[in-house]
């Protein structure tokens, strides 16, 4: 109980250590859905009042997933808007091929183009990592720097795809995330619908393989981490 209470009192947060030698970074107010015994559904609580003993359930958010809804989106939905919002990567990676730019040529082209962000933003619009960049300003800079034509002349079509792809997205990965969870508590994977438009449902994704109720062993308070570690299973 006193690491739970010292956890709830840094502001940092802590390393929640499962069974089966798996261990999660949360801050001590992200929400975490665990189960109860002899209850079929979920609760929810603050990392902070999580208490060893305690059964959360946890679908991991990886690539695989993203890359799922992607290609769901693009074969059952609007084909148009998958064109669109793809078109930016498309488009540059023909131009970095052509030039051979490594990354430090597209660093030094960004700056030209008036942006001063980290290098760690620019080699993930480098490799294509991210599915769009998070200004309007930083998106015309990249169709400038290595003049991307098609997505310069139809530029706010391309950002408005871009734009609404993420929220699809989004909104299909929060409907996943509750079906999963649910059935996870209950114990039924039950083929729930997650989207019309696009026809997209809970067995389109081998969910099993990313679901996981883990019991709390013990808590490891006031440490730091990266942002990028919280909230995802790591083995310790």
């Amino acid at each position: 109980y006193s690491s739970v209470q010292e956890m709830a009192n840094s502001q940092a947060g802590g390393y929640v250590h499962f069974d089966e030698g798996l261990s999660m970074y949360l801050r001590k107010d992200t929400e975490v859905y665990s189960v109860r015994e002899g209850h079929d559904k979920l609760f929810k609580k603050n990392a902070s009042r999580l208490q060893k003993h305690d059964v959360v359930v946890h679908l991991e958010d990886t690539d695989e997933i993203r890359e799922k809804l992607y290609a769901l989106i693009r074969d059952r939905g609007d084909v148009g808007l998958y064109y669109y919002a793809n078109l930016w990567k498309m488009n540059l990676e023909a131009a970095l091929e052509e030039t051979g730019d490594d990354l430090d040529d597209f660093v030094e082209k960004m700056e030209q183009q008036g942006l001063d962000k980290g290098r760690g933003t620019y080699e993930r619009w480098y490799e294509m990592e991210v599915h769009r960049t998070r200004s309007k300003k930083s998106f015309w800079a990249i169709a400038e720097a290595y003049d991307l034509e098609g997505v310069k002349e139809n530029f706010n079509q391309v950002w408005n795809a871009v734009q609404e792809m993420e929220t699809i997205y989004s909104r299909l990965k929060k409907a996943l995330r509750q079906t999963a969870l649910r059935s996870a508590a209950d114990g039924t994977l039950d083929d729930v619908m997650l989207s019309e438009s696009p026809d997209i449902r809970l067995s389109d994704f081998e969910i099993g393989k990313y679901l996981f109720r883990l019991e709390v062993k013990s808590i490891e308070e006031g440490v730091e981490a990266k942002s990028s570690q919280i909230g995802r299973l790591r083995e310790f």
